[in-house]
């Protein structure tokens, strides 16, 4: 089987908000020694889904350094006529969150396991 992982196949990976952290002394970074990382697969016009458990469950995973929460999503079908300002919106809620595993693959039923194989190839990583 290929590397899911491999950076090529990422549009926007951000292993470093969620696995670690910036440490206030001397403002350098540091691997978080994780408890539990929860990957949530979410389609690429879901960002309301997103946001509601940003502020719900997923909150508390916020506020602990052992807890850390992401969601895969995979790059909006180039078919689509909005595909442009969909991903457009995914790269500036990545930037505002940190917390989009943003896939290079298109994003559709077919592609989800391969999306959610690719996430726990990035877990691992």
């Amino acid at each position: 089987m290929r590397d899911l992982y491999e950076e090529e196949n990422w549009l926007r990976n951000p292993s470093e908000s969620i696995c670690y952290h910036q440490e206030s002394e001397n403002g350098e970074k540091s691997p978080r020694d994780l408890l539990l990382l929860s990957l949530v697969v979410s389609a690429p016009l879901d960002r309301a889904a997103r946001d509601s458990i940003r502020r719900g469950w997923s909150r508390p995973a916020r506020r602990r350094k052992d807890l850390a929460l992401a969601f895969l999503v995979g790059a909006p079908d180039p078919a689509n006529a909005t595909s442009e300002e969909t991903l457009t919106a995914l790269l500036e809620e990545s930037e505002e969150t940190g917390d989009l595993l943003l896939s290079g693959m298109v994003d559709s039923y077919r592609n989800m396991t391969l999306k959610t194989l690719a996430g726990m190839q990035w877990a691992r990583e």
